[in-house]
């Protein structure tokens, strides 16, 4: 199992900075302002309530969902194997004091 784990993390850290470029399916105007309506209407009944939110994107090194709720003032917990992708996510979004970064396996 850990052989898998160490697999996994090493093809991630190798494809970290072109995923984006590569994933057009996802990067693109109409799927973006698809999710973002879609975290809009999931975040507006907590916003009537005046709740603080918590997020937790899981395998996070796309940054795609960490983007919208980081947008939308929730604090945002990202989680990935991946180191590459752990140091992209942290310069892009460095300085939000609403996101915590860590690394899992």
């Amino acid at each position: 199992m850990w052989n898998i784990i160490k697999e996994n993390e090493s093809v991630h850290n190798r494809i970290a900075k072109k995923y984006n470029t590569r994933h057009i399916e996802i990067y693109n105007d109409i799927e973006q302002n698809r999710i973002n309506a879609v975290i809009d209407k999931i975040l507006e009944n907590f916003k009537k309530e005046k709740q603080s939110i918590r997020v937790l994107d899981y395998w996070s090194w796309t940054w795609n969902l960490t983007k919208f709720f980081l947008k939308n003032e929730c604090s945002v917990l990202s989680l990935d194997i991946s180191d590459e992708s752990l140091k992209i996510l942290k310069k892009l979004y460095w300085g939000y004091w609403n996101l915590e970064i860590k690394k899992f396996d």
